[in-house]
């Protein structure tokens, strides 16, 4: 799903990061407090760190330049997505349980 979404380059990369995150057990919390930490530290410190050498944005190089923003702002939607679906199936789990 992954690779239909984001492009089937990425989709190689995330889904054995998907399944290691899930075959390491991480719990939802810590993948929400990576993605946040991504989201608000590290993509605007690339933007700040890498800026681009554009005619403020008319150059058609301009978006090439902060492809490495996008992909880091990739991998914290990835780890939302995964966090969500780790808190549903919880949440399934104790609804199932209590009948």
């Amino acid at each position: 799903m992954f690779g239909f979404v984001f492009a089937l380059r990425a989709g190689v990369v995330i889904g054995p990061a998907v399944a290691l995150i899930l075959w390491l057990g991480i719990g939802a919390r810590r993948m929400l407090l990576v993605a946040g930490s991504l989201l608000v530290v590290a993509v605007p410190a690339i933007y700040l760190l890498f800026p681009a050498h554009g005619q403020h944005g008319f150059d058609s190089k301009y978006a090439i330049e902060h492809l490495g923003a996008h992909w880091v702002g990739v991998a914290a939607v990835v780890l939302l997505i995964v966090a969500l679906g780790r808190m549903l199936r919880t949440l399934r789990q104790h609804a199932s349980a209590r009948g």
